[in-house]
């Protein structure tokens, strides 16, 4: 079933996200004033699978951390 626009606004308010940023854009906010552990407790979005959700925050925070080291 897909997500609803409440379904939606749920999530950004459990997330803080007042915004309405997408997931994404809230990775990268987060990232930038928390760090990892601030990226980790975003909860997964609403028609997404959970463990998709996880493999993808995880590849931001290998990709965010192989951009430090090179830079």
């Amino acid at each position: 079933m897909p997500a609803t626009e409440k379904d939606w606004r749920n999530w950004q308010d459990i997330n803080g996200n007042s915004e309405g940023l997408s997931p994404t854009e809230l990775m990268n906010i987060r990232y930038r004033h928390g760090r990892a552990e601030a990226v980790r407790a975003i909860t997964c979005p609403p028609g997404r699978d959970p463990q998709t959700w996880e493999d993808q925050i995880q590849n931001f925070l290998v990709s965010k951390e192989f951009g430090h080291r090179v830079h």
